[in-house]
């Protein structure tokens, strides 16, 4: 899966718990618990937003590592002076990895 897509997951992800926030009704207490009534929101207690914040987290953090392991390895292409057409390959290969699909 590339960076894209999983940023349109996360996206979705977001968009859910937003609307479930969002949404008046889910503010009601009308779900019994031990003769006590509760709201969805009350039950839930913010699970959905931290999950889909803690997805997003880790997808920053994904990206962040493989944006810094993609520079060392160019750094360090460039200071051995390996082939113009090595480096190019490896740039390449980021952006196939993250989703760009343009020329260098």
């Amino acid at each position: 899966m590339n960076s894209i897509e999983e940023y349109k997951n996360v996206i979705e992800l977001l968009k859910q718990a937003l609307k479930f926030y969002a949404e008046v009704g889910n503010y009601d207490a009308k779900h019994p618990i031990n003769a006590v009534l509760f709201s969805q929101i009350e039950m839930d207690n913010g699970a959905q937003a931290r999950f889909a914040l803690d997805k997003l987290e880790e997808l920053e953090k994904l990206s962040q590592n493989l944006e810094d392991e993609f520079v060392k390895n160019v750094t360090n292409a460039i200071e051995n002076n390996e082939s113009t057409d090595n480096v190019l390959r490896m740039i390449e290969d980021f952006k196939n990895l993250t989703g760009e699909n343009s020329n260098v």
